[in-house]
This record gives C-alpha cells, structure tokens and sequence, in this order.
C-alpha cells in the first residue's frame, strides 16, 4: 500500500500522532498505548481509516511508532513488567496455543497453571491495559489476536453476503462455534464498534480494523 497524499500533509499528521502519544503517555504511564481509533480521533487534519492504517505502519517502518494490534505507542515506550508476571504470561499463552476462538476465564487458567485465580486475573488486566487481551463478558477474556482473526472472519462473511449484512448464524457456521458464544462476541463486538446490529443483521464498521487490528481471517479446525 502507498499513501496517496501530498507529502506536506502526510508530515502534518504525522506530527499530530506523535504529539497525541506524547500526551498520552504522560497521563497514562503505566497504559501501553492508544487504541488506533482514538488516535486518528485526536488528528485534526481530515485522514480516511485506511489511509491512517498505512500511515501508522510506515511510522512503525521508521520506527517512530510501535503498535500492537490496535494499540499504537511511542517507540521505545514499555509499560513496566516484571519479570515474574513475563513468566507467568508466556506459560498463559502456551496454554491458549491451538484453543482457536475460545474465550476463557481467570478461573479456568488458575486451574490449568496451578497459580492462583486472584494472580491470574491481576496479570489479564494489566495486559487489557497493554491491548493484549480483550474482556468479552463479566468473566470471560480473548486474546488480542483472536479477537482480530474473529473480526476479519466477520469481514470476509459481510463480503460474501452482500450489502444486507449477516446474521448471527452464517456467523455461527463461518466460525463453527456454538450459538451462546456467537452471540457473546457479536454483542461484543457492537459494543467496541467492529460491527454495527439493525434488527436481526449486523454490518462491519469500515474502521473496525483502528479498534482491533488487522489480521487473517479466522478459521475453525477441520
């Protein structure tokens, strides 16, 4: 992808989204990032969300920026982690390696790591803040990186339906998951706006890639 915008206002937007990280993160030291959408909301100089997404990856190429899915930050900045909770989130991630689309809950994980629910929920929440997990329900959690696959999942069934958006069952069959949870990430999904209800039809957001990132489609094991 090219940005097809003259080179003086590429350098004036450029300049808003460092100035909006800055500002960022000195309120909020301790967050990993922005949410992309945010900070395209903090740029005054009219720019479309495609136009934004190669933007911020040729920032991240000149290693201005850095961005996680669809958290976006200052290169160089970190929000602090200690070494325990590293240990403790790589021995999480193995546990979820090959779990496809399913959400979890602290307790489930306090259970298959032998740790306890309190230490497990402690670290889901500090990574919701780095844009490393995202909470779907009361108790249950995605990783960032499910939560875009399910998205683009979602996109490629609106591509296939046409304009009338889809309903909650051709979601249910593109990603072979049961009606409870289909509904749960949909609901979810209205509320981060990724997608958009009207009736019984949901329609994607033509942004929802700044809310969660870009990624392949999600597909179930055969």
């Amino acid at each position: 992808h090219t940005l097809a915008l003259p080179a003086a206002r590429v350098a004036e937007i450029s300049e808003q989204i460092i100035d909006a990280l800055k500002v960022f993160h000195r309120a909020h030291p301790d967050a990993g990032g922005m949410i992309a959408r945010d900070l395209k909301n903090e740029v005054s100089t009219p720019i479309s969300a495609a136009a934004f997404l190669v933007l911020q990856r040729e920032l991240a190429d000149k290693h201005l920026i850095a961005s996680g899915g669809s958290f976006v930050r200052l290169a160089g900045h970190a929000a602090s982690i200690s070494p325990a909770e590293r240990v403790l989130w790589q021995r999480l991630l193995a546990r979820l390696e090959g779990r496809g689309a399913l959400p979890f809950t602290a307790h489930e994980l306090a259970g298959d790591l032998c740790t306890s629910e309190a230490a497990i929920k402690a670290l889901l929440y500090r990574r919701r803040s780095n844009g490393e997990v995202w909470r779907i329900t009361d108790k249950r959690f995605l990783l960032r990186k499910q939560v875009a696959a399910l998205a683009a999942g979602a996109a490629v069934l609106a591509q296939e339906v046409g304009g009338k958006g889809f309903t909650a069952a051709q979601y249910r069959d593109a990603i072979g998951a049961g009606r409870n949870l289909v509904i749960q990430i949909l609901e979810f999904f209205d509320s981060i706006g990724v997608t958009r209800r009207s009736g019984d039809l949901r329609k994607m957001r033509p942004d929802y890639e700044l809310v969660v990132g870009s990624a392949a489609p999600y597909a179930p094991a055969s």
